[in-house]
């Protein structure tokens, strides 16, 4: 039994929750498609632990169910202007636009950070 629920512990996949309110859609609305932004609304622990010093200067790469690769550069939210290629930011787009027809319902992903 023990070594069952080790195996279970071991193959638990990251997670991160993801959510477009109508308060974002306004700002990027108002601001321009630079400030359009995902926020971050919960996440597994490990993830947590690996991204929780992502900041503008230190940013890392996410592959977000296992479909969409975006860079991380903030602790609470994804951002379109922190995309570094036109790959990343077609990715941002097309998750952003996916979460944004089901506003303010957070979805989760199964998530990684993916080693440069």
């Amino acid at each position: 039994m023990a070594l069952n629920s080790k195996v279970k512990q071991r193959n638990r996949m990251d997670y991160i929750g993801l959510t477009v309110t109508n308060r974002e859609i306004a700002y990027a609305d108002d601001k321009g498609p630079n400030n359009r932004q995902i926020a971050i609304q919960g996440r597994s622990e490990q993830l947590r632990i690996r991204t929780v010093e992502a900041r503008r200067e230190n940013r890392l790469t996410l592959r977000i169910g296992g479909e969409f690769t975006v860079i991380l550069g903030d602790t609470t939210a994804i951002w379109s202007s922190h995309q570094e290629s036109e790959a990343n930011l077609a990715d941002f787009n097309s998750l952003f636009n996916f979460l944004a027809q089901r506003t303010g319902r957070q979805i989760s992903f199964v998530a990684e950070v993916v080693e440069s």
